[in-house]
C-alpha cells in the first residue's frame, strides 16, 4: 500500500517528535528547566496541521500564492505555530533559535521520508507541498514570536517608567522639604532620600545584569575567601532601607566562609530579602538561615504570605516574569520589572549553584540557594 507524506508524519509522529525534541533542548536557555513538554511545545499539532495542509487538494494558482507567501500569516494567529512562537519567546528563546527549530523539524522529517520513499517517483512534489506547509508555519510562528517580542518590551519599559517614578518622586518631595530648611524634618527626609536612591540603584543594577545576560555575557565574578554571614547582615540591611516595616531573623549554623563573589552574592541575598518583604505577611517575621555543611552553604529565606501559584514555579525566575493572581493582592505593588529573581538564578548558576523555591498556605514561601563552598568546583 502507497503510503502519502501526510499519512507518513501522522504515522510517524514520535520519531519526528524525538528528533525535535532533541534539538529544542540543545538550545535552551542557561538555567532554564524545561520539561518533555515544554519541549515539544505544540510540535505535534504543528506536524498535524503541515499534513493536513499536505492532503488539502490544491490549484495550481493556490500553489503558486502559497509560495509567494501571498497568505496573510494575521489570519492564522491562533495556529498552533503561533502558539509555538509566543510561549518560545516567553521562555527565552531567540528568533534564530525558533527559526532553527523549523529548519530542524524540515530535515528531520525530509530524510526520515527519503529513507522510507526513496525509489517512489511522486515525492518530489510531496516534498514541495510539505516545504510549503512548513513555511507557513513558520511565518505564522515568526509573526507571533515578534508580537510577543514587541509587547514584552512595551511592557518592560511601561514598568520601568513606574517604577522609577515613585522614588524619584519621593526624592523630588523631600529636596522641597530641605529646601524650607526645616531642621525637625530632616533626619526623615534624609531617611527617605537614602531608600528612594536604593531603590533607584537596585532597579539600574539589575538593568545592567540584564542587558549584560541579553547581549550573551556572563556574569563577571571575582571570588575570594568571604563570610556568608556578612554578606547576608548587609543585604538585610539594604532590604530593610527599602522596606523599613520588614522584620528579619537571621539563624546561622555551622561555617559560613567559602569563595565566592561577595558583591554578587550580596546582590543574591538582596533580591530575595526585598522580595520576602514585597510579599510577606506584615504580622510575620521573615526568617533567614544559613547552614554550613562540607561541601555548600545553604541560604534560606522563609516568609508568609500570598500563596505562589503551583502553575507559576517553574516560570518564576526566568526574566520579565510577573506573577498574578493571589500573589498579588489588594495593597500590594501591582508592577515588577521581574529581574530581581531572573538575576538571583543567574548570579547562583555563575557560581555553580542552584535556587529553588516552593510556596504553601501551611509552611509559607521558601527559596533556597545552594552555593558550592570550593573555589575550584565554581565555574569563571
Amino acid at each position: 500500500m502507497t503510503m502519502h507524506l501526510s499519512q507518513f508524519i501522522t504515522a510517524n509522529l514520535e520519531a519526528i517528535l524525538i528528533e525535535w525534541e532533541a534539538f529544542a533542548r540543545s538550545m535552551v536557555p542557561s538555567g532554564s528547566e524545561m520539561t518533555t513538554q515544554d519541549l515539544r511545545d505544540h510540535a505535534a499539532q504543528i506536524l498535524i496541521a503541515i499534513a493536513a495542509d499536505i492532503a488539502t487538494r490544491q490549484t495550481a494558482e493556490e500553489q503558486h500564492e502559497k509560495s509567494l507567501g501571498h497568505r496573510d500569516p494575521a489570519s492564522t494567529g491562533n495556529s498552533p505555530a503561533a502558539i509555538h512562537g509566543r510561549t518560545r519567546q516567553g521562555r527565552g528563546f531567540s528568533l534564530p533559535q525558533v527559526v532553527a527549530e523549523f529548519r530542524a523539524l524540515r530535515a528531520s522529517v525530509a530524510r526520515l521520508w527519503l529513507v522510507y520513499e526513496r525509489k517512489r517517483g511522486g515525492m518530489v512534489d510531496e516534498l514541495i507541498r510539505f516545504d510549503e506547509a512548513l513555511d507557513q508555519a513558520l511565518a505564522e510562528s515568526i509573526l507571533k514570536f515578534s508580537e510577543e517580542a514587541a509587547l514584552a518590551r512595551d511592557t518592560f519599559l511601561a514598568i520601568l517608567g513606574h517604577d522609577l517614578r515613585n522614588p524619584l518622586a519621593a526624592i523630588t518631595s523631600a529636596g522641597h522639604v530641605l529646601a524650607q530648611r526645616d531642621a525637625e524634618a530632616a533626619d526623615h527626609v534624609g531617611g527617605r532620600i537614602l531608600r528612594s536612591a536604593r531603590t533607584m540603584n537596585a532597579i539600574v543594577r539589575d538593568l545592567l545584569e540584564l542587558a549584560r545576560l541579553h547581549l550573551g555575557g556572563d556574569i563577571p565574578l571575582h571570588r575570594k575567601l568571604v563570610n556568608l554571614e556578612e554578606v547576608c547582615r548587609a543585604a538585610m540591611e539594604e532590604a530593610n532601607a527599602a522596606f523599613p516595616e520588614a522584620t528579619y531573623r537571621l539563624e546561622v549554623c555551622g561555617d559560613v566562609q567559602g569563595y565566592f563573589d561577595g558583591d554578587r552574592i550580596q546582590q543574591v541575598f538582596s533580591n530575595l530579602c526585598s522580595n520576602a518583604a514585597q510579599y510577606s505577611s506584615d504580622s510575620k517575621h521573615i526568617v533567614v538561615a544559613l547552614q554550613g555543611k562540607p561541601e555548600e552553604i545553604i541560604f534560606q529565606i522563609r516568609n508568609f504570605g500570598p500563596v505562589i501559584p503551583a502553575a507559576s514555579l517553574s516560570t518564576l525566575m526566568d526574566r520579565l516574569t510577573q506573577v498574578g493572581g493571589d500573589a498579588m493582592d489588594a495593597g500590594r505593588p501591582t508592577n515588577s520589572l521581574g529581574l530581581g529573581l531572573y538575576i538571583v538564578r543567574e548570579i547562583t548558576l555563575a557560581h555553580g549553584g542552584e535556587v529553588t523555591v516552593e510556596s504553601e498556605a501551611s509552611s509559607g514561601t521558601l527559596f533556597k540557594v545552594r552555593l558550592p563552598r570550593a573555589a575550584g568546583e565554581l565555574r569563571v
